[in-house]
């Protein structure tokens, strides 16, 4: 705001530039002029005068008094010290002047310091210099600063600045609609207030809310400067649907959920002053345009405690704890338990308990719940091999005649098998399973019986040979008390002892007769092995030999006849010898060839030989071959540069019996060849990801065969398949049959 005093100095600055300062020059020069006169100007002059005044006052009686002339320096002195006199008058005068024209400045908050004066007069602007520039003064915030004025470049003077907040704050409330007797704080009225400093709000007349009906406040908005905004508000008092239960400890929604689910209109919703997890009640409000609604939300606990009773078989000498006979008990404040009809551990008839549970809000529920103590020991001692009958009588002998209710034994635990050793198991009553000890004991010996045994020279028998019957309810080891003589022909006597797993040993005796090994090994899995020119070859490969005394015996190995480096048919030797000097022998042809269509003829000639018969259809001739090219080629991307290599790809697939899909077809084929079944090469339209398997002629239709492995993910049996079901297949193996149609011949 703008002083007073400047805005008069500026209204007569406008209409005589300067009047006023003239005057008070001029009345200043007067008054200085009238002090010389009144006053000498020194002390020589005083004295002058007062010596003029005594001459004077001698020659009264004089009738012609004689003119007195003053000294031309007196004059001079006197000149010059009324002239200094009027020279400091003025530049009092003018200072005056400048002060008057440069008064302390108040501005408002966020305004531009100005001096108007500065402003207003070219001349004033031009003779003074300012520091700091006026409009570089902060006045973000009420404060206090001074300008340094220099007039003529030496006259000083300061200007105070005093930034304060002289704007009243713009206020606008909302049309309120709230619940009788609501407490409306003044804050909640305000829509926008826009001041520069902090303000408070108050009521001026505070609402009355206690009848429904429309009725008006004077809301008073003061700010930090003491400036001071009145504005009315309208004020509905609503009883309809304005208090709102919210249940404590509700966690589906949010305040702000909840209160639009009850007020859906609305634009904006503030609910931050509720607390859900608090019981009390809060204002919430709701905005939509100039319009709020103040509402009560009413947070309590109405709902009483949740839970399942739970009732229990005990054993004798056990107890419960209170919380025991409730599970999944649920409320949202705490809950106190208490006891309606307690439960007496001393009883061994049925019997109800019933309990309270009370919670912070004073609901309640009652929870009813059952009891049934066994008069059983926790721990009973029982022997292997009881069976699970036996058992049940034992353990419940004393319930038999209470007449209550008898517990199962858990179905996982069977006496008859269990080893010694201490068990956990459950007993299933009608309300719970409490747990028993069981010990079980092994305290009975094994019972034994042995027959009679032959053994060969050399050949040590086992214990297991020579017994004829074993009993005992745990695991039983068994060995020889000493071990028997083998070393020559004869009958021996020999005693077997049976341990079983309590420690309980049995002996028993019978007789061993020892006689010679005249019987040779049995050599098995010797066949004619097919390889390839300087291939490799495993003659041991599932070759075993066994030994009626021995066991299994070692087979030596002579290939010594056999030349890979040379295609043809050689013989290699088989052997095994026992211990008693019995020995086997064998022989297998080895064929070593080349990819030549001559060799792979043979290989598949010899193979159709094993797999397939005259009287076959040629059906199951195809079967046969799909089945032994599954079964005996395995999958291998190493033959992936045969591909397209017909001979190269057959006879890798017969010596190494592994390649890739182009090795399975081709193996294929030869064997469909030999046997006769007219066949032909198929192979996907992806020639980046190519795929190969056969068409094959039976009972004069074509069809799919494929011995490549396929996915785990897709299964398929590719085995004489139509055009139709590969195309399936495709379907969901992403096209892994796809063919050109038109190139082959089509299917049924």
């Amino acid at each position: 705001m703008t002083d007073m005093n400047t805005t008069e100095f500026e209204t007569t600055e406008q209409a005589t530039p300067l009047t006023q300062e003239a005057t008070e020059a001029e009345e200043a020069t007067s008054a200085a002029e009238m002090q010389t006169e009144e006053a000498p100007c020194s002390a020589a002059e005083a004295d002058a005068e007062e010596a003029v005044s005594d001459e004077d006052s001698a020659s009264d009686d004089s009738a012609d008094p004689a003119p007195v002339r003053k000294s031309p320096i007196k004059r001079v002195l006197g000149a010059c010290g009324i002239f200094l006199a009027a020279l400091l008058l003025a530049f009092g005068v003018l200072c005056a002047v400048l002060f008057r024209l440069t008064p302390p400045i108040t501005v408002d908050l966020n305004a531009t310091v100005t001096v108007q004066a500065l402003d207003s007069s070219a001349f004033l602007s031009a003779i003074t210099e300012c520091e700091p520039s006026p409009d570089s003064i902060d006045t973000s915030s009420v404060r206090e600063d001074v300008l340094h004025l220099t007039f003529f470049g030496f006259i000083r003077h300061d200007v105070p600045v005093s930034v304060r907040d002289l704007s009243a704050p713009t206020v606008t409330v909302y049309r309120i609609t709230t619940y009788p007797g609501a407490v409306i704080p003044p804050a909640r009225c305000v829509r926008t207030c826009e001041d520069e400093t902090a303000v408070t709000h108050t009521f001026s007349t505070s609402p009355d809310t206690s009848k429904t009906g429309t009725t008006t406040a004077v809301l008073r908005t003061e700010d930090s400067g003491g400036n001071v905004t009145e504005t009315q508000v309208e004020i509905t008092v609503s009883d309809s649907g304005l208090c709102l239960l919210w249940e404590f400890g509700s966690e589906d929604l949010s305040p702000e959920e909840f209160v639009r689910a009850q007020l859906p209109d609305y634009d904006t919703y503030d609910c931050s002053a509720v607390a859900p997890d608090l019981c009390g009640v809060y204002v919430a409000a709701a905005d939509k345009d100039d319009t709020r609604i103040l509402l009560s939300v009413a947070v309590a606990d109405t709902a009483p405690p949740t839970g399942k009773a739970s009732s229990h078989n005990l054993l004798a000498g056990m107890t419960l704890r209170i919380e025991d006979f409730i599970t999944e008990l649920s409320d949202a404040s705490e809950v106190t338990l208490s006891y309606v009809t307690a439960p007496d551990f001393s009883l061994r008839t049925p019997q109800t308990v019933s309990i309270e549970a009370l919670d912070a809000a004073g609901n309640a529920t009652v929870f009813t719940s059952h009891l049934l103590i066994w008069e059983l020991p926790g721990s009973f001692r029982v022997e292997c091999g009881t069976t699970a009958a036996e058992l049940r009588q034992t353990l419940f002998a004393s319930l038999m005649q209470a007449h209550v209710s008898l517990p199962a034994i858990d179905a996982s635990f069977d006496p008859q098998t269990a080893a010694p050793g201490t068990y956990s198991v459950p007993l299933h009553g009608a309300y719970s399973s409490p747990v028993i000890e069981i010990v079980m004991t092994d305290t009975t010996a094994p019972k034994l019986k042995l027959k009679s045994g032959i053994a060969y020279i050399g050949a040590k028998p086992t214990p297991e040979s020579l017994v004829d019957e074993l009993i005992d309810a745990t695991d039983v080891t068994l060995s020889f008390l000493q071990e028997p003589n083998v070393s020559i022909a004869g009958v021996v006597t020999v005693t077997v002892c049976a341990r079983d797993a309590g420690g309980n040993v049995t002996q028993a005796e019978t007789t061993l007769t020892v006689i010679p090994d005249t019987t040779a090994p049995v050599i098995s899995g010797v066949k004619d092995i097919f390889m390839q020119i300087n291939g490799t070859v495993s003659y041991r490969n599932g070759v075993s030999a066994y030994d009626n005394a021995d066991g299994t015996v070692r087979v030596t190995v002579d290939a010594s006849g056999v030349d890979i480096t040379t295609a043809g048919v050689y013989t290699v030797l088989y052997k095994a010898t026992d211990r008693a000097g019995n020995t086997a022998t064998k022989s297998a042809k080895v064929y070593v060839t080349g990819a030549t269509q001559e060799s792979i003829d043979a290989y598949a000639d010899y193979i159709l030989s094993i797999t397939t018969t005259s009287a076959m259809t040629d059906r199951q001739k195809a079967y046969a071959i799909y089945s032994w090219c599954a079964k005996n080629i395995r999958y291998s991307t190493s033959t992936s540069h045969l591909m397209g290599h017909y001979l190269q790809a057959a006879y890798s697939g017969f010596t190494t019996r592994a390649g890739n899909c182009y090795t399975y077809y081709a193996v294929a084929s030869v064997l469909l060849t030999r046997a006769g079944i007219e066949n032909m090469e198929i192979h996907r339209n992806n020639p980046t990801y190519p795929h190969y398997w056969n068409l094959v002629k039976i009972d004069g239709s074509w069809y799919h065969l494929d011995t490549c492995p396929k996915q785990k993910k897709y299964p398929l049996v590719a085995f004489l398949l139509t055009d139709q079901q590969v195309r399936e297949y495709s379907k969901k193996a992403t096209g892994y049959y796809s063919f050109d149609a038109s190139l082959y011949p089509p299917t049924p």
